[in-house]
């Protein structure tokens, strides 16, 4: 019962994010999160009301998750989309994590339409380099969550697909822009960004990729020999942050947790919930590591 309340509060912060009428900044989100910590640690110290505590940080919590969640499920305005084949001169924003593809990176882009009136429509870019148009000392394979990217390119339809209306493969894209999407994500992504480039310039190229990939999921610094290497050995599914290592992150932040703060009053299970939340949200809160957040806060829960 304990844990389908915390689910059923969870969902209602989530639900409740459509009755705002704006978006609240990253700023008052992160003070409603401080807020909260400090509410349930105060609970927790008294020893009273924890359960309301607890419930309260988890709607929050609830509301941050739908807030900074963006909705790449459009409807493809067919009848506005280029013609097979045709080439196209386009600009689009980066809404999710860029991919690697053999020794290309995949851009998930979300084309702007002609009209304002007219929907939005998602396209896949399959591109080799960055060239940095907006004076930001930006890399050549330093793609982020939240640029605007101008491309040129060959357009291919996907009829069989509703994700997506097509494929463009192009040499390189232009950045025109940055910032843009949500603020708490594009602050993520600018803080991952630099972690991997300090990782690929403190090592080597390619034990500065396998790093980036395996710290803070960025897998766009890995070479095509190293992710061939993993799939020939089985081994491919570790590139990916999940389970695995957010049980790693959580237990050594638990152990120094408990040889600082002792067990007493619980105080110790703070910091493991919090480093592990604040390590997802550094991977992008993808579903594998989201997921294997969750199961961890129960567990800490459970221990509670």
């Amino acid at each position: 019962m304990k844990l389908l309340r915390a689910t059923i509060v969870f969902t209602l912060g989530i639900a409740s994010v459509s009755a705002l009428n704006a978006t609240p900044a990253s700023q008052e989100i992160v003070l409603v999160l401080i807020a909260g910590s400090l509410i349930v640690a105060a609970a927790i110290f008294a020893r009273r009301y924890v359960a309301v505590a607890v419930l309260l940080l988890l709607f929050m919590l609830g509301m941050v998750r739908a807030i900074t969640a963006d909705d790449s499920s459009l409807a493809i305005p067919w009848s506005e989309i280029p013609r097979n084949e045709e080439r196209v001169s386009l600009e689009g924003l980066l809404l999710s994590d860029p991919a690697p593809s053999k020794e290309r990176v995949r851009l998930r882009l979300e084309i702007e339409p002609s009209s304002d009136t007219r929907p939005r429509f998602m396209v896949d870019v399959y591109t080799n380099r960055l060239h940095d148009l907006s004076n930001s000392n930006r890399r050549s394979n330093d793609f982020r969550y939240g640029d605007s990217y101008r491309f040129s390119g060959r357009f291919i339809l996907t009829p069989d697909r509703d994700d997506i209306a097509g494929l463009i493969s192009t040499s390189s894209v232009e950045l025109v822009e940055t910032g843009n999407g949500n603020s708490i994500r594009s602050m993520v992504a600018n803080s991952r960004s630099r972690i991997s480039q300090s990782l690929t310039d403190t090592l080597d190229t390619k034990s500065g990729g396998l790093a980036a990939a395996l710290l803070v999921g960025d897998r766009t610094k890995l070479l095509p020999e190293t992710i061939d290497s993993f799939r020939a050995s089985g081994l491919s599914h570790v590139l990916a942050i999940s389970g695995l290592h957010i049980a790693m992150i959580g237990g050594i932040i638990m152990v120094i947790s408990v040889w600082v703060l002792g067990r007493q009053r619980q105080i110790y299970l703070l910091a493991p919930g919090l480093g592990v939340w604040i390590y997802a949200a550094l991977a992008g809160f993808s579903p594998s590591v989201t997921r294997a957040a969750i199961m961890f806060s129960v567990y800490l829960v459970a221990r509670l």
